[in-house]
């Protein structure tokens, strides 16, 4: 079925465009639509609900700017991973930073500590004082080896990473926790982090 933009534009009931026949596929080939276009008009929860893919949103150009409006929930409703994110889109370690996503939502994405290298994010834009996360959380979720920190080490040259004996799991107390936690972000403005 032929679609105008227009009634994309007027965000025309997406029930009413589904009964008469109109399929995602038919918008995405309107002349003129593009992603923003769609996103000015739909959400992405009533776009999904409508049949569109992740496929759907890359042909109407959807882009890496784009995606900071992308909630986790989003994500996880387009069944979008790392494995999507890097394969269809020109992802930066800026990007990734910029995108301020959780550490357990990077996880949830399936992103991993070789992600990051691939991405040439340095140790300063994971757990530095404006990083993605703390030591505590990059431990815990993403469980990099001492020749994962190495090698961003080396790649970088800048804040160390040095953990060892740590387990995600240990058992410490609030206190400790707090003052570990201070003691980070003390180290982290002398330019180095270890535990």
């Amino acid at each position: 079925a032929a679609v105008e933009g227009a009634v994309v534009d007027r965000a025309t009931n997406l029930s009413k465009l589904a009964r008469s026949g109109v399929l995602p596929a038919d918008i995405v080939q309107t002349p003129g639509m593009s992603y923003k276009r769609l996103a000015n008009a739909y959400s992405i929860p009533a776009l999904v609900d409508y049949g569109f893919t992740w496929s759907h949103l890359l042909q109407l150009g959807i882009d890496v700017d784009d995606l900071h409006s992308v909630t986790s929930d989003e994500f996880r409703l387009l069944r979008v991973t790392a494995q999507e994110l890097l394969r269809d889109l020109p992802l930066t370690g800026e990007d990734l930073v910029s995108m301020k996503l959780k550490p357990h939502v990077l996880r949830e994405l399936k992103f991993n500590f070789d992600h990051f290298l691939a991405l040439k994010l340095k140790t300063e834009q994971l757990c530095g004082s404006a990083g993605m996360m703390s030591v505590d959380d990059l431990h815990t979720y993403f469980q990099p080896t001492q020749s994962q920190l190495s090698s961003m080490d080396a790649e970088s040259h800048t804040v160390r990473l040095a953990h060892s004996a740590h387990s995600a799991h240990s058992a410490h107390s609030v206190h400790s926790t707090r003052a570990a936690s201070a003691l980070s972000k003390n180290r982290g403005r002398e330019g180095t982090l270890s535990f």
